[in-house]
């Protein structure tokens, strides 16, 4: 059973893969519902992200592996109307830079405290669905002076993949 999940993923992904061509779409042309910003964290990485709606409590939402800001499209809409809420594509994801990155937890976390610090964020609740769980699992053990709560969906745990399966992902 566990070698038919993996041919079935190994399948959905390439079928994604070579679906694309030049007549397609891509995700940087996709349109998203809300107006999106950059954030350059360094030269080389740059972090798109929406941010809508006012509050006093701000919910920074982070998404998992093989998704992008979209994935909160339905959270945004209801709870822009009482609090900020922001969500990010992750490095390597959506419309944030394309890179030689390590791809691994701590290379997200950090890029997620950067923007944290550039946008000064404080008293954040961390929102994360299963790889972005895991990574703002990674943002509280390193960082926790700007989160003040911490909401995990479905978290992925603390993995650690061969290199092998870091370049699958």
């Amino acid at each position: 059973m566990k070698y038919l999940l993996t041919i079935a993923l190994a399948c959905f992904f390439c079928g994604i893969l070579f679906a694309q061509s030049e007549n397609q779409p891509t995700m940087e042309t996709w349109n998203y519902p809300y107006e999106v910003h950059t954030l350059a964290l360094d030269d080389t990485t740059t972090i798109a992200y929406v941010d809508e709606g006012e509050g006093s409590k701000t919910l920074l939402f982070v998404h998992g592996l093989g998704s992008y800001l979209r994935a909160w499209d339905k959270n945004i809409s209801v709870l822009s109307k009482d609090y900020r809420c922001i969500a990010v594509d992750l490095p390597g994801y959506g419309k944030s830079s394309k890179g030689n990155y390590a791809f691994d937890m701590q290379f997200f976390a950090q890029a997620l405290q950067q923007f944290i610090q550039q946008l000064d964020l404080k008293e954040i609740t961390l929102v994360g669905h299963s790889m972005g769980g895991q990574i703002a699992m990674h943002v509280v053990l390193d960082e926790v002076a700007a989160v003040e709560k911490l909401v995990l969906l479905a978290p992925a745990g603390f993995e650690v993949f061969t290199d092998q399966e870091k370049a699958w992902f």
